[in-house]
C-alpha cells in the first residue's frame, strides 16, 4: 500500500482533532493529487513537524477542507548540518540543483558571490527557491524543509567561519576524496560545501582560500557544471556521514 501524500502547512501546534485549511495546497489536496473523502494524507510545517490526517470534508468551490489530526509526530534535528554554498547556476539549472541537493539531505542552502559570479541574486528568485525547496521536501518526504540563508560573498562566508568549529570543503579538481575528510566530518556539526563559479576563482580567492586551511574536496575528474558539483558534493558528504 502506497504512503500517504504529504502536503506543506506552516503550523506550529496542532490539537488532534478537526482542522480547517484553505489556500494553494487546497488545491493539490483536491485538485492534483484528488484526494477524495476517508483519505489519509500527512502535514509537515517544514521545521520537523508532521501531523497524520484524514480528509473528512472538502468544498471545491470555496476550496477549503477540513481534516481529523489523527497523529502528530516530530523527527530530530539532523546530527550534521550540510550546507551547500555557491554560486548561482543560469536559469532553470538553479531549480534542478536545489531540487536534487534537497532530496539528497542539503539541510541549508548559502548562495554565494564570487569575483566571477554572473547570475543575482533577488528577492523574486528568493521566494522561488523557497517554493522549489518545499516541493522537493514534500516529494520526498522529509518534514524539514532546507534553510535559505542570506546572500553573502566568498570572503564573508570565510571570515564568518574563521573559527574552525566548521568543517569547509571547496570543490575543487585537485582535491582530495571525501574519505580523506570522514575524521573530520565525524568531529565537525556543521559542514560547508563550497562550489564556486564556472569562471573559475579569481586568484584573490584562491588566496584566500589557502589563508583559510580550506579543504579541496575532488569530486571528479573532469570540470563539473555547477549544479553537477553541488549535487555531488551534497551526495559525497551524506555518503560519508551515513556510512556504517
Amino acid at each position: 500500500m502506497a504512503s500517504p501524500p504529504w502536503f506543506y502547512y506552516p503550523f506550529k501546534e496542532l490539537e488532534q482533532s478537526g482542522l480547517e485549511l484553505s489556500g494553494k495546497e487546497v488545491t493539490h489536496i483536491i485538485g492534483a493529487r484528488r484526494l477524495r473523502i476517508g483519505d489519509e494524507l500527512v502535514l509537515m510545517n517544514g521545521q520537523g513537524k508532521m501531523a497524520h490526517c484524514t480528509l473528512e470534508e472538502a468544498d471545491k468551490k470555496t476550496r477549503t477542507v477540513k481534516l481529523k489530526v489523527s497523529l502528530i509526530a516530530e523527527v530530530e534535528s539532523p546530527r550534521n548540518e550540510i550546507i551547500l554554498a555557491c554560486a548561482l547556476p543560469k536559469g532553470d539549472r538553479l531549480s534542478t540543483m536545489l531540487d536534487m541537493a534537497c532530496q539528497l539531505g542539503m539541510t541549508q542552502f548559502q548562495p554565494l558571490v564570487f569575483d566571477h559570479s554572473v547570475s543575482r541574486w533577488n528577492d523574486k528568485l528568493a521566494k522561488r527557491c523557497e517554493r522549489i525547496l518545499i516541493e522537493a521536501s514534500k516529494q520526498s518526504k522529509s518534514a524539514r524543509v532546507p534553510e535559505i540563508r542570506p546572500i553573502c560573498t566568498y570572503p564573508e562566508l570565510l571570515a564568518e567561519n574563521s573559527g574552525g568549529q566548521a568543517l569547509i570543503l571547496l570543490a575543487d579538481q585537485f582535491g582530495r576524496s571525501v574519505s580523506a575528510y570522514e575524521d573530520e566530518l565525524e568531529k565537525a556539526d556543521t559542514a560547508y560545501v563550497l562550489v564556486g563559479p564556472e569562471g573559475g576563482l579569481s586568484e584573490t580567492e584562491i588566496k584566500l582560500a589557502h589563508q583559510h586551511r580550506v579543504a579541496m574536496l575532488r569530486l571528479a575528474c573532469a570540470i563539473l557544471r555547477i549544479e553537477t558539483a553541488a549535487v555531488a558534493a551534497v551526495t559525497a558528504l551524506q555518503g560519508a556521514l551515513t556510512s556504517p
